[in-house]
């Protein structure tokens, strides 16, 4: 007995299984006791939980050992959706999705394709439609990456220099942004202090 249908299927579903063997038949219990169906198709009733038929076959009018036939049943449950927002001006926003409900779970970003990573990467600023799925299962969420505030400035300090000297200071204060600010007099040669000399 061979099963050539899928073995998992959403919580839920009918399955239609579908078995290679000869004069099959199908038990709802290994002593043989409950007999559910014959032929090699059985029209599963409609499953909410992980279950087991028993089939056998018989050839030369001999019925053979009942062989296990496990319909694994999920229910597919995005758990956890983190988001990583985008650097200022950048797109590296990353969404990183947890979920339960399966093995072999595939995960798709406004609806497109389908891919095993539970991660995607490079993304801009907006709301994302992410889509897990497997056999036929599917959950979704709408998630939101943001973008890193720019750092402001609130304050700019002069400084005048003495009469005949170079002794003049710019003193900038600022906020915001990730990591730590660095300053820069026309836009060129950064520096991590925020005077300049």
């Amino acid at each position: 007995i061979i099963l050539i249908s899928p073995d998992t299927y959403c919580k839920g579903t009918s399955p239609r299984l579908n078995v290679i063997g000869e004069n099959v038949k199908w038990y709802s219990d290994s002593t043989k006791n409950t007999l559910l169906s014959t032929g090699n198709i059985f029209a599963a009733p409609n499953l909410k939980q992980t279950t087991s038929f028993f089939v056998t076959q018989t050839i030369n009018n001999i019925e053979s050992a009942p062989v296990e036939i496990k319909i694994t049943i999920v229910e597919l449950i995005l758990l956890n959706v983190t988001t990583t927002p985008t650097s200022c001006g950048k797109n590296n926003g990353i969404i990183s999705i947890s979920s339960t409900g399966g093995s072999n779970v595939l995960y798709s970003l406004n609806k497109g394709p389908f891919q095993s990573s539970p991660i995607f990467n490079n993304l801009s600023p907006g709301t994302y439609l992410v889509t897990d799925s497997v056999a036929n299962c599917y959950g979704s969420i709408s998630v939101t990456v943001n973008q890193t505030d720019a750092p402001k400035i609130n304050n700019i300090t002069p400084v005048s220099p003495q009469c005949g000297k170079t002794d003049g200071t710019i003193t900038v204060s600022a906020f915001g942004g990730s990591g730590s600010l660095s300053y820069s007099l026309n836009g060129s040669d950064f520096q991590e202090g925020n005077q300049f000399n």
